[in-house]
């Protein structure tokens, strides 16, 4: 793995909502240079006793000097920093509500390119879904009741009403037209509403109007799926795949892979069998101007929502937001997807949120994730993963006195092939949350302690396990088992074993 970096890369101290304006991030910011002004060595002038010392020698004082000079310096420095990250996080705010307005003038102006409502087309039910004596296919359309519309003003309304816990929705097409407001009502935020296209129609998905629901929302089309500038989601957890999962996996266990130590199956597949064969095959695109929004939890001991897209390639151009949450963009043909960090399956993880590990078949052109746009999750995680990473807009994510947050730029140390870039004037940073007003859970403490006892404890019999193999081996040999065992032990920070 190669890393090539021109980045801006800062600390910069941003409030935690969307809403505050530039300046007041900026005063933020300042508080943060402050305890560091202040944080320069200085010369004692008076003994423990009171009296006066002796005069420091020359050498002393053009030491502290130095170190003074030193601080300032790295002040000037951060300083400068912290202003160029203010100014590129103004800039792409400004950029992406230049685009969604050009986005939005272009839909007016043009044609109607995407059939709003339940049309051929637009949100087309899947052929056979509905039998010739009315009958529904439970097969293919289970768990929730035939769509519905109806018009209020120039929107059209399409609601999807869920009457079980997973849902698994068939569609010829999955297309959201601009003036489309798709709503799954869903009971409560664990219900999930699975959507394949399955249609001839050799196409991308396209949202160009809004999405909401309480709960998850998945959409698995593999001949790509773009959202628009105009597009809005707001729902509380969303995934957008070009890979597909088998249906009777999902309704057994959901969306994570099966297995242990080096040996997972993963839990969505062929991801990039379209790509590069038809148009927007195999990818998943988020626009400038597009917006996707998790919900935020309704309290401090609740976790949020979680954004994961996954194709062939992902391009991400948009605005994406999950507080207290994750977002994840993965490239690749197969996908490992497991819970991370204080899960009885996975000890010796340090994600908060989802694991996800991308696999490549031999000679795949699949691993291309780009970043143009600008994601935020305060107090989250945001992981870029893949064989090419390429990171040239906005990751912001931010850290209370509850929960860190966390970035991660992630390919396998196996591939020799792969790289992750930082972009000349992209902005990767994790900021505190000077302004919050929450205080430290005595169970939160007491629940991280237990966590981080138990991984401790894995990692240790693991080295004794180790230990005990290399102590076997006799001299000149090489431990295959150790190799395995360290292949074994991927982290979100180093990607999975090779396949």
């Amino acid at each position: 793995m190669s890393i090539c970096s021109a980045p801006s890369i800062a600390a910069v101290s941003l409030s935690r909502m969307p809403g505050r304006s530039a300046r007041h991030m900026a005063l933020l910011a300042g508080v943060s240079l402050a305890a560091l002004l202040l944080s320069g060595p200085q010369v004692l002038a008076l003994e423990l006793g009171g009296g006066t010392a002796p005069a420091p020698s020359a050498a002393a004082l053009a030491a502290a000097q130095s170190g003074s000079q030193e601080a300032a310096r790295a002040a000037r420095e951060n300083s400068n920093a912290l202003k160029r990250a203010t100014l590129s996080i103004q800039t792409m705010q400004a950029s992406q509500g230049a685009a969604r307005d050009a986005a939005r003038a272009a839909l007016q102006a043009m044609p109607q390119v995407v059939p709003n409502g339940l049309r051929p087309g637009g949100l087309q039910i899947g052929t056979g879904v509905v039998g010739s004596n009315g009958s529904v296919n439970r097969e293919l359309w289970k768990g929730a009741d035939l769509p519905t519309e109806f018009t209020d003003g120039d929107r059209i309304k399409v609601a999807v009403k869920q009457n079980e816990q997973k849902a698994i929705l068939t569609w010829d097409t999955f297309n959201v037209g601009g003036q489309t407001d798709l709503t799954f009502q869903q009971q409560a935020g664990n219900w999930v509403a699975l959507n394949r296209v399955l249609g001839t129609d050799a196409k991308p998905s396209q949202i160009l109007g809004s999405i909401n629901a309480n709960g998850q929302v998945l959409v698995i089309n593999q001949n790509g799926i773009v959202f628009g500038g105009t597009s809005q989601v707001n729902v509380g957890a969303l995934i957008a795949s070009t890979a597909k999962i088998d249906t009777q996996k999902f309704l057994d266990s959901g969306i994570y892979s099966s297995g242990s130590g080096r040996n997972w199956v993963p839990s969505f597949t062929d991801a990039a069998a379209l790509l590069g064969k038809t148009p927007g095959g195999g990818v998943v695109k988020v626009e400038a101007g597009a917006r996707i929004t998790t919900r935020a939890p309704a309290s401090v001991t609740a976790g949020g929502g979680f954004v994961l897209l996954m194709g062939g390639a992902v391009d991400n151009a948009g605005a994406i937001t999950t507080p207290n949450g994750q977002t994840q963009l993965a490239a690749g043909d197969d996908f490992v997807l497991r819970r991370g960090y204080g899960t009885d399956a996975n000890l010796a993880s340090t994600t908060r949120g989802n694991e996800i590990a991308p696999l490549f078949k031999a000679g795949s052109s699949a691993g291309l994730v780009r970043n143009a746009g600008m994601i935020f999750s305060p107090q989250g995680d945001i992981t870029l993963a893949g064989r090419t990473v390429e990171q040239n807009g906005i990751l912001v994510a931010s850290t209370s006195v509850n929960t860190r947050g966390t970035i991660h730029l992630l390919n396998s140390a196996t591939d020799k092939a792969g790289s992750v870039t930082l972009g000349a004037g992209s902005v990767t940073t994790i900021i505190p949350e000077l302004e919050s007003k929450e205080t430290a859970l005595n169970s939160q403490r007491d629940a991280l302690i237990k966590a981080s006892a138990g991984a401790n404890a894995q990692r240790s019999q693991s080295a004794r396990a180790l230990s005990t193999t290399c102590r076997c081996l006799p001299t000149g040999s090489t431990s295959r088992a150790s190799r395995s065992s360290a292949a074994a032990m991927w982290s979100s920070r180093a990607g999975p074993p090779a396949r």
